[in-house]
């Protein structure tokens, strides 16, 4: 069976490359262009099965990519998925108006990007490797600043053992070193994936705590991220004790705001 074809559009080499990564499981051969021009011209010579293009572009903006492409006879059962900052009321809109498969909204978590382009293109490999790390956390919510102990970590997410009181869907930035000399991971945005803290767990082979889903990551922490996971130096990771000020329990808050 031949490779699926997906084409990333965006002027921006950080999302082209957030992009990219999300698919790195998926068995496709991946094109990747600046501006709505290049896309289409892209597009015209290899037939790609699907697109991800961002609204805002030089040259040619996405929404007049769109269109050249569902009124061209050949391209325009081509999937199309906009990829937009929620930036002004309508845009949405327009793009469905374009004749746009989809729209995402900017950042867009890998879960919401792959399920999405699972949709049109079965073969999106929506599982992701995750690996074994134990290392401190620190962790800011609206609810104060605490430390935690991570388990496991993937280029999209994080699991976290604590008992810190937090909730599904609740934001927090987080910020960790990585062994080896690797760069640390700083000001990570996510979100509150999933709770393991309740009686009985989810998830009782995992200690009681939380998962993190990656959001918004600078582009100096999601390089430092992926070449350490690429590398192979997690493997050289050593052991570390939980946060000194609770044995007990890692998620005990170590500077709580507001007193």
């Amino acid at each position: 069976m031949p490779r699926a074809k997906i084409l990333l559009v965006d002027d921006l080499e950080f999302f082209l490359e957030v992009e990219k990564d999300y698919l790195k499981q998926t068995p496709a051969t991946i094109y990747t262009a600046r501006n709505g021009e290049e896309a289409l011209q892209i597009a015209a010579r290899e037939r790609p099965d699907l697109i991800f293009m961002d609204l805002n572009m030089p040259v040619m903006d996405g929404i007049t990519c769109c269109r050249h492409l569902k009124a061209d006879p050949v391209l325009k059962t081509i999937p199309v998925i906009m990829v937009i900052a929620c930036s002004e009321e309508g845009d949405a809109l327009k793009c469905r108006d374009a004749g746009c498969q989809e729209v995402l909204i900017k950042p867009v978590p890998r879960r919401d990007f792959l399920a999405f382009g699972n949709r049109y293109l079965f073969n999106i490999d929506r599982r992701e490797k995750r690996l074994s790390l134990g290392t401190r956390v620190r962790c800011q919510t609206g609810r104060g600043d605490f430390e935690a102990l991570s388990v496991d970590l993937s280029q999209s997410g994080i699991y976290l053992k604590s008992r810190q009181a937090v909730t599904p869907g609740e934001s927090v930035t987080i910020s960790f070193d990585l062994p080896g000399g690797s760069p640390s991971v700083k000001g990570v945005q996510g979100r509150v994936a999933w709770l393991n803290q309740e009686f009985p767990r989810r998830n009782p082979s995992m200690p009681a705590g939380f998962g993190v889903e990656f959001l918004l990551i600078n582009p100096e922490s999601a390089n430092a991220l992926r070449l350490f996971l690429e590398s192979g130096a997690w493997r050289l990771q050593t052991a570390v004790e939980e946060p000194s000020h609770d044995k007990e329990d890692s998620s005990a808050p170590c500077a709580r705001s507001g007193g």
